[in-house]
């Protein structure tokens, strides 16, 4: 039951509203999930930064790892070390963020399909008894996402650029959990839910030159529905603002920042940067920075940092992309859930995506 309490308590995402998709495509990852103000973002006004018939896909490779310990102290109460209790990972290959353009004249009209928030988790756990032989093995699995499916619009005038996106969202979640037990039949529980719902996005992007950018997005606070149950996850109302500058006399460097700001119950901020290097005018290497609260204990972080690089020719891009991140959970209080301030966490996720990009 202990344990159970906390998977629970410190895996909120996995069973509430999911552990949000922070980036787009590959160039956005690279550059810490920046999505403000690069052409295949979160950001609808950001597509008139395209010029001609564009379609992209973005194969993605993520693997999640975590450790669980027992801390152990000494006869005089010093934590002398970490006995480990499990080790899991995580492998999940998908498609991040896809998109096509349709440019005519000052209009932009386009399709996206944007993965949301992902349920996949995965937790296992040997329990065995002072002589060490096994007596109840349990299994948790969780897979998942809630995606959309969004039309986009967008226009420009002069130095100005709004647009706006409807999402379709689909999303399903599938949870397994199995006890084995010796002397016991075997305990399965599965549940699948299915959902659905809307949301409205809308953005502004401000390019007086092509040194200088700002971008501003925002969505509505929308739910999905649970199909099975009828029950609702509900997501806030969110904020985002980022910027590029360029300086000039020819440096060959971008640099570009962005601030989320997400409406929970406590609202929390999100914080990205990236740097842009070109390289022989067709090559790109890029780094980036990201942290972020959890929204539901505030005192968990992630901290991601990210490398990456692209390729321009006439009609094809091609962007690469890898991240490492690590969730915090030194600040957290475990002293709610009965012993639990014995145990020790440290989960890390890296993430691999290619896109590749094509014009006509």
């Amino acid at each position: 039951m202990t344990i159970l309490l906390a998977l629970f308590f410190t895996l909120p995402g996995v069973n509430y509203m999911g552990d949000r998709v922070y980036y787009a495509d590959g160039r956005s990852l690279s550059l810490g999930g920046i999505g403000s103000v690069i052409e295949f973002g979160k950001n609808p006004a950001a597509f008139c930064f395209t010029d001609r018939i564009t379609g992209s896909i973005t194969p993605s490779y993520i693997k999640n790892d975590e450790n669980r310990g027992l801390r152990v102290y000494d006869s005089y109460g010093n934590n002398i070390g970490t006995s480990t209790i499990t080790n899991n990972i995580d492998h999940n290959i998908g498609i991040a963020a896809s998109s096509i353009i349709l440019p005519i004249k000052n209009l932009r009209i386009g399709f996206q399909y944007s993965p949301l928030w992902s349920f996949d988790y995965y937790y296992r756990r040997e329990y065995r008894d002072d002589f060490y032989q096994l007596f109840r093995t349990e299994t948790h699995e969780y897979t998942g996402s809630v995606y959309s499916l969004s039309p986009v619009l967008s226009f420009s005038y002069n130095i100005i650029s709004i647009g706006f996106r409807q999402d379709f969202i689909i999303g399903s979640k599938d949870v397994m959990i199995t006890v084995i037990r010796p002397d016991l039949p075997d305990s399965i529980v599965q549940q699948n839910n299915s959902y659905e719902g809307k949301a409205t996005r809308a953005g502004i992007v401000f390019s007086p030159n092509k040194h200088f950018a700002i971008g501003y997005s925002y969505v509505i606070e929308y739910s999905v529905e649970d199909k099975q149950t009828g029950s609702n996850l509900d997501y806030p109302a969110a904020h985002a603002i980022g910027f590029f500058y360029q300086p000039a006399a020819r440096i060959p460097s971008k640099f570009y920042g962005e601030f989320s700001r997400e409406l929970w119950t406590h609202a929390i901020n999100i914080f990205k940067v990236g740097i842009e290097h070109t390289v022989a005018r067709d090559y790109s290497i890029r780094y980036g920075f990201c942290i972020f609260p959890d929204y539901e204990q505030t005192a968990v972080w992630t901290t991601v940092l990210t490398v990456g690089g692209g390729y321009r020719a006439q009609r094809f891009h091609f962007d690469i992309a890898y991240s490492y991140s690590k969730r915090d959970y030194s600040s957290n209080d475990f002293a709610a859930l009965e012993d639990l301030g014995n145990i020790q966490i440290d989960e890390s996720s890296s993430i691999f995506l290619t896109s590749l990009s094509f014009t006509f």
